[in-house]
């Protein structure tokens, strides 16, 4: 597979709010890869709500989750549990986290968010974390990586 991380951001930022029968096969795999192989990406997924909805984001976290192969999903699950927190749905946020948990012991981001979430951190504190890191992200994708190609296991 070949995408940089720029087009990665520009794909992903083109299907939030596409009904899901419309995302073709190709975008969807790219989508699944690149948020897979490169933290950047998949920051720049969490920080979406700060410039669309929530709902929209989560509709096109839970479509590619359940279109990702296992293991490849729990980048989407954890998302979405993280999403599902902010807003108020403890269960969502439950069930997604522990089926990341589950299915990849050891992904940072969910145990990271775990451990918060457990701690009681506040939920609007994650809109200000996000707002915060997107800005970075963004700057990272558009500005000074854009042409940065993807490759599997990029975060290694």
């Amino acid at each position: 597979m070949n995408i940089t991380r720029k087009e990665a951001c520009e794909l992903i930022t083109l299907h939030i709010g596409v009904p899901v029968d419309e995302i073709m096969d190709e975008a969807r795999t790219k989508m699944i890869f690149a948020v897979n192989n490169d933290i950047q990406v998949r920051d720049f997924f969490m920080g979406l709500p700060v410039t669309h909805s929530m709902q929209d984001v989560i509709k096109l976290s839970t479509f590619l989750a359940g279109m990702a192969k296992q293991g490849e999903d729990v980048p989407f699950f954890t998302l979405t549990g993280m999403f599902a927190y902010e807003m108020g749905n403890d269960k969502l946020c439950k069930l997604s986290l522990n089926y990341a948990e589950k299915n990849n012991p050891s992904y940072s981001l969910t145990l990271l968010l775990k451990r918060v979430i457990m701690s009681g951190w506040p939920r609007e504190s994650f809109l200000t974390m996000r707002k915060e890191l997107h800005k970075k992200v963004v700057e990272q994708c558009y500005t000074l990586e854009p042409d940065y190609i993807i490759t599997e296991d990029s975060n290694a």
